[in-house]
């Protein structure tokens, strides 16, 4: 187990950057990939961890959580796709360095891996240099750039990325690495050489680049690819003026931020290496509508459309390929490979080599004629063995053909590899016959794995499942083997099949029998404790989601006879995987307490405090709202309280469950995961009544009681402290009386602790706020009276702060309760301040404080003063004196002076305004203010004045309150000539300041006139003011309370309407899309002008950004309801009519964009406050469907609803569409219809259940 030498303290005042890098770091210690995740938020626990939050893709996240047995937090993940999760954390880091590399270099090569060992990055270097020398490419410079921190790396080496001589036209960029795989390091950079051999290679490569805006070339991995691509770059570069990007090992999150800074106006060439489909999607989502060619390299797609039409290489290349890698083997070997490998160099290579390495060993190939048979022992030699299961020798075997009748193909563990020729029945008895199979065992194998879905028919091939196939698997093993086998199974299993066994094994419900053989008594290999604490510990945590109470069983059995110590020191570093486990049987009301009782064993024998212990997942069970199970409050405290007879061995953790039962601050949260188990969510358990919640505070009270009562003075003070929690709710309601003998008793024992419970008590009684003054008088009777006393102890509560904590059905008299509190502090700071002396002497205290109710205090002493200008003085050298801007007690004790002596104060104001050291000061303009009790006409022009001469700062004025008050004492013409000063001197960073005084000015009931909309339109007609207004959302706010009071025309609407569109668009704040007040503002253009506005909406729809689209798509949909909305029946309308036309003006490659983009307003527009029949649009889809993937498009919209009803019914409506699908004339959209009404059946009777179970 990793161990951190990390103090606790230290954690806890780390601030948010801090936090931020130190969770990186443990990350990285503990083998995750930091650049593979954005770290959302993170906090300090109590108890000294870290609770982090991330963003991450899909295929790292392991359910909802990352099960590290070594990090000292918690880390909850939120799965999203990997082009999704690309543009989400894209940071502006990456943005701002790769506009710096396009604008420098015509040339740009970016190679994204994942990281490598310190001692393989120079060498990684020296071959990437070396490479591009062997091309030619001798003004190429390779750079290393980690992306775990690349805003560092970026100050750090500045001399490296911006000072590169500018006649270099070639960079490579290095954002981490993997460890190289021996045979690609040694044949791509050592053995491989690009000669005179290959031109005829490179050549077609360059043609299909030059001549097809999208095409996909396969089968170059292997053969040095890097090399081959770069060199086609190199010739392309000498004969075509478009600039070229070439991105080997495509990795979105780096990608992203190169593709949004390009000029879409000019021509590129985009050359993508290994992406997935949802990188792909993402790519021509960014590209589209510019003048880009795309090109994709090895992209893996069942997909037969156009765009992978060149998948194949011509034989005459594959021939070359092979002599390059065997230029030994005779010539009929060499032309038996190239037609095997039917024009996929990477098969004709691994054949050639396995030809090569055999014959380098001695071993004999016969020379007379090659067989195929020999070729099939080649391709699988190093997968098969003597102690390989015939099971698994005989799926490989499979692997090799397809079902019955041997269609051409080869399918190994759900990836297809077409084309591998095998057009003869006659070869399946060939392939049986070389591996020495029972022919009629084979087939058994197939009937038995096609029954049980381990292998499946797709199309011409069959693949291999690998998630019920390892449940096989390991029921076989245990039949056969001893149960370490398990163990040694779990380990063995390839990374990539046990990554996707454990995502999605729990999904399986159809495996029970199989986990209960596996897992269910004694003699299941999880009932031995020592293989729990083991790797494969992993994956007894995922069948216990399939059967917990059979986990619950086999733990228990696993445990059995241990003691207290053999828990603490015979379960290491698995440990935590085990809490895990049960956090999740805890879940489950029937299995509460077993769960519990040992996750309590497992509590005591922690050496550490963390958030996601055991003693942490036992803690989180015991609050009032979402504790994470669904065990009743009674059965809840029923357990706990079985544990007092064990209270002097575990009492720190009984101590830290019961401070969490009581609290009651409202502000309750759990780490979500443990509801989900499998296909299975369950519910959190919610109290029915508020009596129940006060009887389970009464009960953890009475146990409080119990432990009081034998307790010494250590515990006691425990005691004390959890009682003294601000939100206890013993010291509330009925519950009052009961309790508060037990804390007099213990305030009178630990009187130093009164101001603490003071200050974190709250009492919503008559009897309480009585008991709070007694409490207050015990400690004055004995501490001196201080000044700091004073302040602290004698503060007057807020009606809310009273009235907060009021939930009882007797409801008190709030102002009664505020005035006993108001009449003793007044009464004290009255007798206290009415001495001189300690008048001045206060002086510096109180300007020091910046706690709100020092204006109380200020109040009274400006009462008290006699000596008015004596007192003025004093203060005002204090204030210079002290460098302080906390002008409270200054500006309250001056108005009360002004209301004596108004000329006198005028003329101190004289003197500071004319004062720059004064003028400064931040709080300068909230002074002039309060003193005047609002600004005057002759303070407006000082301030006015000020401007002008630049005197005044935009800060001040925000901080003066001058947006709020302008209102109250200046015509609406003062206004306006104010506010256009304002702008032309600080511009755009003065436009939140100008559009909040505007609102406040609306809000008071004055009409705005033409010259306000004159201001408004100007600030919006601009993009940087718009972006500048909507990264402060209250500043958007204003804006959308002025906006829909303003009648703007058609050619206003437009304009303003393009900036919004042009500001969503931009990188410098993304935000902007799914702004609820941007939306407001541009629903109500829509509703004011829709004809005008909707086709202008539609036409940038296929010409814009897919950026703007996906979010404003939101806007345009989000809501469309209340009196900032248009309506649905409007937008449908216009839509309905539009749509068809749009479509046919668009090219293809957006007009799949535009269908998901209309299906997702439809989505969000389904359960408005106005229905929408949306039957014609989506129909209309449906006919012009080409794709099966456009037909995807609307049932996954269809499952992305917000319904206000019964989610069956939502369901149900689109049932009768699907229907009359059956006898459609076009046969992808009859099969599918056939598969949506499959799904919606399903939806609808899951759905039903749930609704029944909560009694809707």
């Amino acid at each position: 187990m990793s161990c951190y030498e990390i103090d606790i303290d230290t954690i806890k005042n780390l601030n948010d950057v801090e936090l931020t890098r130190l969770t990186k770091q443990l990350l990285f210690a503990e083998g995750f990939k930091p650049w593979d995740f954005e770290v959302c938020s993170n906090e300090n626990v109590r108890d000294g961890g870290i609770d982090a939050i991330l963003h991450g893709k899909i295929k790292t996240v392991l359910d909802k959580f990352i099960p590290s047995t070594q990090t000292i937090f918690q880390l909850k993940a939120t799965s999203m796709s990997p082009a999704k999760c690309a543009e989400e954390i894209a940071s502006p880091a990456h943005t701002a360095l790769c506009k710096k590399l396009l604008a420098d270099y015509d040339f740009v090569i970016i190679s994204t891996k994942d990281h490598i060992p310190s001692q393989l990055k120079e060498a990684r270097i020296k071959a990437m240099q070396d490479e591009l020398d062997n091309i030619g490419a001798t003004n190429t410079t390779p750079v290393f750039l980690d992306a775990e921190d690349m805003q560092n790396w970026v100050n750090l080496h500045q001399d490296i990325i911006f000072d590169l001589k500018p006649d270099l036209r070639e960079m490579w960029i290095k954002v981490g690495a993997e460890s190289l795989d021996e045979w690609n390091a040694r044949d791509a950079i050592n053995q491989f050489q690009l000669d005179d051999r290959l031109n005829s290679f490179v050549e077609e490569i360059k043609a299909r680049i030059l001549q097809n805006p999208v095409s996909n070339i396969s089968g170059l991995a292997g053969i040095g690819k890097t090399r081959t691509v770069l060199e086609a770059c190199n010739r392309m570069s000498k004969e075509d003026k478009r600039r070229i990007i070439y991105v080997p090992k495509c990795e979105l999150i780096f990608l992203i931020p190169f593709l949004r800074t390009l000029d879409q106006n000019k021509p590129f060439i985009l050359i993508i290496d290994e992406c997935d489909k949802d990188e792909l999607q993402a790519i021509k989502r960014i590209i589209s509508g510019g003048q880009i060619t795309l090109v994709t390299i090895d992209y893996d797609s069942y997909d037969d459309s156009e765009e992978l039409k060149f998948n194949k290489l011509s034989n005459e290349v594959v021939a070359a390929i092979v002599k390059q890698i065997a230029p030994d083997l005779e010539e009929h070997m060499r032309a038996a490979v190239v037609k095997v490998a039917d024009g996929f160099p990477r098969f004709a290579i691994h054949i050639a080599r396995e030809i090569k390495e055999a014959m380098s060993r001695g071993e004999t190939v016969k020379l007379g004629r090659f067989k195929d048979t020999d070729i099939y022992k080649l391709l699988l030699r190093d997968r098969t063995g003597e102690c390989e299961p015939d099971t698994i020798k005989i799926l490989r075997v499979l692997s090799l053909f397809t079902k019955i009748g041997c269609m051409p193909g080869m399918v190994s563990a759900g990836r297809r590899y077409s084309g591998m020729g095998l057009a003869d029945p006659n070869e399946i008895d060939k392939i049986i016959e070389v591996f020495e199979l029972d022919k009629n065992k084979v087939f058994e194998v197939y009937n038995e794995f096609s029954e049980r879905k381990i292998i499946q028919q797709k199309g011409f091939s069959i693949s291999v499942q690998p998630f019920p196939l390892a449940i096989y698997l390991a029921r076989e093993w245990n039949d056969k083997t001893h149960p370490d086998m398990v163990n040694r199974y779990y380990k063995e299993l390839p990374f990539a099949l046990q990554e996707r066994f454990m995502k999605k094994i729990k999904f399986l419900d159809n495996v029970r029998e199989f986990v209960k053989y596996f897992i269910g008594d004694k003699t299941s290999p999880f009932s031995n404790a020592e293989l729990l604490n083991s790797p494969s510990n992993e994956l007894f945590g995922q069948l216990a989601e399939i059967a917990p109470d059979l986990a619950m069983n086999s733990l228990e059995y696993a445990f059995e006879g241990w003691t207290d110590d053999d828990m603490k020191d015979k379960i290491s570093e698995h440990r935590r995987r085990i809490v895990w486990t049960l956090e999740k049987i805890m879940f489950h009301r029937d299995l509460y307490e077993r769960a519990a009782a040992l996750l309590f064993r497992l509590a005591k024998g922690e050496n550490e405090s963390i958030g996601n212990n055991a003693t942490g997942v036992l803690v989180q069970t015991m609050q009032v709202f979402l504790a994470p199970t669904e065990a009743s409050l009674e059965q809840r405290i029923n357990w706990l309280r079985s544990l007092i007879p064990e209270f002097k061995q575990g009492k720190n953790i009984i101590l830290k469950m019961i401070d969490k039962g009581l609290d009651n601050s409202g502000h309750y949260s759990c780490m979500a995961g443990a509801e989900s188990q499998g296909a299975r969510t369950l519910t959190y358990y919610k109290p029915k009544t508020w009596s129940e919640v006060g009887t389970y505070f009464d009960a953890l009270g009475n146990i409080l009681l119990e432990i009081n009562n034998t307790a010494d003075d250590e515990l006691k003070k425990d005691l004390l402290k959890i009682i003294g929690n601000k939100t206890n709710p013993l010291l509330m309601n009925g519950l009052f009386e009961k309790y508060e003998p037990l804390v007099s008793s213990l305030l009178e024992k630990f009187p130093d602790y009164i101001p603490t419970f003071i200050a974190n008590s709250r009492f919503n009684t008559d009897k309480g706020f009585e008991k709070l003054i007694e409490y207050r008088d015990r400690l004055l009777a004995k501490a001196d009276r201080d000044l700091e006393s004073l302040f602290e102890l004698y503060i007057v509560p807020s009606e809310w702060d009273v009235a907060y904590f009021m939930e009882t059905e007797d409801k008190l008299d709030f102002k009664h309760a505020h005035s006993l509190m108001k009449q003793k502090s007044e009464e004290i700071a009255d007798a206290y301040l009415a001495n001189p002396e300690h008048l001045y002497d206060s002086l510096p205290f109180f300007i020091s404080k910046n706690a709100g109710n020092i204006n109380d205090f200020a109040s009274r002493i400006g009462s008290c003063i006699t000596d008015y200008k004596e007192f003025v003085n004093r203060l005002m050298a204090l204030h210079m004196a002290m460098d302080n801007d906390n002008y409270s007690l200054l500006a309250v004790a001056m108005h009360e002076i002004w209301k004596r002596d108004p000329s006198y104060i005028d003329g101190i104001l004289t003197r500071i305004l004319g004062d720059e050291r004064w003028i400064a000061k931040n709080g300068i303009i909230r002074l002039i203010w309060v003193v005047h009790g609002g600004f005057l006409d002759p303070d407006v022009d000082s301030i006015l004045d000020l401007i002008a001469q630049k005197k005044i700062s935009l800060l001040q004025l925000q901080i003066g309150g001058l947006s709020i008050n302008l209102r109250k004492s200046v015509d609406l013409e003062r206004v306006i000539s104010f506010l256009w000063g304002v702008y032309y001197t600080f511009g755009t960073d003065s436009c939140r300041f100008i559009v909040e005084t505007l609102d406040y000015y609306q809000h008071s009931g004055n009409v705005l006139s033409e010259d306000c909309k004159k201001v408004v339109f100007d600030i919006l007609a601009k993009t940087e003011n718009i972006l500048f207004i909507f990264k402060d959302p209250m500043s958007g706010h204003h804006v959308s309370n002025i906006i829909h009071k303003i009648d703007w025309n058609p050619e206003e609407a437009l304009t303003i309407f393009d900036a919004f569109k042009t500001a969503a668009a931009s990188d410098t704040y993304r935000g902007l899309q799914y702004n609820n007040d941007a939306s407001k503002i541009i629903k109500n253009l829509i509703k004011k002008h829709p004809t005008v506005m909707l086709p202008h909406v539609l036409n940038a729809m296929a010409k814009e950004d897919s950026i703007w689209l996906s979010g404003w798509m939101g806007l345009l949909g989000d809501g469309f309801n209340g009196k900032y909305g248009a309506s649905p029946y409007v937008f449908s309308m216009h839509l309905d009519q539009q749509i068809p036309e749009y479509l046919q003006s668009v090219d293809k490659n957006m007009q799949k964009n535009i269908r998901n983009c209309i299906m997702e307003i439809v989505s969000l527009l389904n359960n408005s406050c106005e229905q929408v029949d949306w039957s014609p649009i989506i129909k209309y889809f449906i006919d012009t469907a080409e794709t099966k993937d456009e037909l995807n498009i609307i049932s996954s919209r269809i499952n992305n609803y917000t319904w206000w009803g019964n989610t069956s019914d939502y369901y149900r409506q689109y049932v009768p569409l699907f229907q009359n699908l059956h006898e459609h004339p076009n046969p992808l959209v009859r099969m599918w219809a056939k598969d949506s009404l499959d799904w919606l059946n399903e939806c609808i009777k899951q759905e039903v259940a749930k609704e029944e179970e909560l009694g809707y």
